[in-house]
């Protein structure tokens, strides 16, 4: 079994995809919240960068994390993908919170300054995330990365197509 370098209340226990219907009716936030209180299962990826979520409200998100050394690259500083991936996760998350249920989304573009390096035994790490304009098929976010002492190693923005969810089998028929 997997452990991860910190607490995040993520374990391998309640990481995964959820089942079908686990989730039906649910708007962006509501899912969210579940995710939050254990009723959903985390997505897998913050098994693999652990990650929890620490807040979300609707248009907002934020994310716990820290890098442990299986990130480190060989200069001995932690890969930019890890930095990448935890903000994309926290747009994602944004975003979500602001989906009807029969909502879905897909990253159309995505666009990352590093603005320090990342070191190894850093404390935690926090990823805070903000839709800046949502519209009926596209939306716009951006995340920051940063520390305890609020400074900043990596900013992201990122654009989302918006689209409706194939209706499920089972709602469809008659």
């Amino acid at each position: 079994m997997t452990t991860l370098p910190i607490d995040t209340g993520v374990t391998p226990a309640n990481l995964g995809i959820e089942t079908e219907g686990q989730s039906a009716g649910m708007d962006g936030l509501t899912a969210l919240k579940n995710i939050v209180n254990g009723t959903l299962p985390s997505p897998p990826a913050f098994g693999v960068f652990p990650t929890c979520i620490e807040e979300v409200a609707r248009g907002r998100a934020v994310l716990r994390t820290v890098p442990g050394t299986h990130f480190l690259n060989p200069k001995g500083d932690v890969h930019g993908g890890y930095t990448m991936s935890v903000l994309v996760s926290g747009l994602a998350c944004a975003v979500q919170s602001t989906l009807d249920a029969d909502q879905g989304f897909s990253t159309l573009e995505m666009k990352t300054n590093f603005a320090k390096p990342v070191m190894p035994g850093l404390e935690e790490l926090h990823v805070r995330a903000e839709v800046v304009q949502a519209g009926s098929r596209v939306a716009v976010a951006e995340a920051r990365l940063t520390d305890d002492r609020n400074r900043l190693y990596g900013l992201a923005t990122a654009t989302f197509l918006l689209f409706t969810l194939p209706a499920s089998p089972a709602s469809s028929s008659t």
